[in-house]
C-alpha cells in the first residue's frame, strides 16, 4: 500500500469517527458529564479482524437524533462471534445538507469492557462514490445513550451467554 493510500485511509476513518462523533455531540446522544476518560485503546490483533462480509439488503430504523441522521440496523446480521461480543451491521443515513449521504458499517461491540469498533465501512457520498475501508479501527469507549450503547442494553446479555 503506498503512502498516498495510507494518508487517505487515515484521514477518512478520522473523517467517519469525527463525522459520526459530532453528529452524537450535536444530537445530545453522548452525555459529557457521564463520558469517562479514554480507556487504552489497542490496535486489533490480526486474528480478531474478521473476513469482510457484504452489507445487508433489509434495514429497520431504531432512532433519528436532532441532526436528522437516522440510524437502522439489520436484526439478521447480529452475530455473537465470542462470549460477550456482538458483531452487527449499522446504516446511518444523514440529511441532505452533509456532504456524505450515508455509512454502512460491521461493527464489534465487547460487552464487557463497554468498547466498540468498526471492521470494515462503507462510505457514499452524495455524488454516489463509494469508499471502502477494510482496516479495523481501534476500541472506542461506549457511552449511554448512542447507537452503541443501544446495541450493548439490547444485546449484552445474549453475548454473554455465548459459550
Amino acid at each position: 500500500m503506498g503512502s498516498r493510500s495510507i494518508v487517505v485511509l487515515v484521514v477518512a476513518c478520522f473523517a467517519t469517527v469525527v463525522i459520526t462523533g459530532c453528529s452524537m455531540l450535536k444530537s445530545g446522544k453522548t452525555d459529557r458529564k457521564a463520558a469517562t476518560p479514554a480507556a487504552r485503546i489497542e490496535a486489533p490483533k490480526p486474528a480478531e479482524v474478521a473476513v469482510m462480509e457484504e452489507p445487508p439488503d433489509k434495514w429497520e430504523q431504531f432512532d433519528t437524533d436532532e441532526s436528522n441522521v437516522k440510524y437502522f440496523l439489520n436484526k439478521e446480521s447480529v452475530s455473537y462471534p465470542a462470549r460477550n461480543r456482538i458483531r452487527f451491521w449499522l446504516r446511518r443515513v444523514f440529511p441532505e445538507r452533509a456532504s456524505q449521504k450515508e455509512i454502512i458499517s460491521l461493527n464489534e461491540l465487547n460487552c464487557n469492557e463497554q468498547r466498540y469498533r468498526s471492521i470494515h465501512t462503507l462510505i457514499t457520498k452524495r455524488d454516489g462514490s463509494v469508499e471502502s475501508f477494510t482496516k479495523t479501527t481501534p476500541w472506542i469507549n461506549i457511552y449511554r445513550s448512542t447507537s452503541e450503547g443501544y446495541f450493548q442494553d439490547k444485546f449484552c446479555e445474549e453475548a454473554g451467554k455465548v459459550k
